[in-house]
This record gives structure tokens, C-alpha cells and sequence, in this order.
């Protein structure tokens, strides 16, 4: 289901993102770190018509790829991985995604 707001067109009003690099892993800093810009931007880059939870599923397939590669590329970050939590609110919906990114 899109949110829409009655007076404007349809936006994510709020994105609230906690993200915890695994202590284990070499990368895990820098995988919490890139989980939240690319979680943030994949959010505002697809239109809100396809909806927050199609949306939210995109961006966090697309953090999980993107933080694989990586891993796989630099064995300096061997073991990228991280806690993802972000609450997405639009209009009167809230929504909860909770994801091991790796």
C-alpha cells in the first residue's frame, strides 16, 4: 500500500536507521556505515507509488549485494557484516525492517 498525503504528492516522511557493524568482523564499521547511506538513498530514489514495504525490500536486497561484493573484492574487509534496524514512517504508517546485512 503507498502513503499519500492529501495536500502534497506521496513522500517518506521519516527514516530512522540504528545499524551495528559486527565486532568480529574486520569491516564491520564500515558495512554499518554503508548500510545507512545506501539503505537512505535506495529509499528516496524509487518512487513512494510502489510502496514502503516493496521499497524498503529493494534497499536493503540492494545494501546486502552491494556489502557482498565488497566483501568478496577486499580481503582487508573479510567477514562485512552488520545489524540493519530502520523505522520508515509516511503519512500515518509506520514501518519496521530488521536485517543482518552481509
Amino acid at each position: 500500500m503507498a502513503c499519500r498525503r492529501s495536500t502534497t504528492r506521496p513522500a517518506i516522511d521519516v527514516i530512522a536507521l540504528v545499524a551495528y557493524g559486527m565486532r568480529g568482523a574486520k569491516g564491520g564499521r564500515m558495512a554499518a556505515e554503508l548500510a545507512v547511506r545506501r539503505f537512505v538513498e535506495g529509499c528516496t530514489l524509487i518512487p513512494i507509488t510502489r510502496g514502503v514495504p516493496q521499497i524498503g525490500a529493494h534497499a536493503l536486497d540492494s545494501v546486502n549485494r552491494w556489502l557482498h561484493t565488497l566483501d568478496r573484492l577486499d580481503a582487508q574487509l573479510n567477514g562485512m557484516a552488520c545489524i540493519l534496524g530502520a523505522l520508515v514512517l509516511c503519512s500515518r504508517q509506520a514501518h519496521l525492517l530488521h536485517v543482518l546485512a552481509r
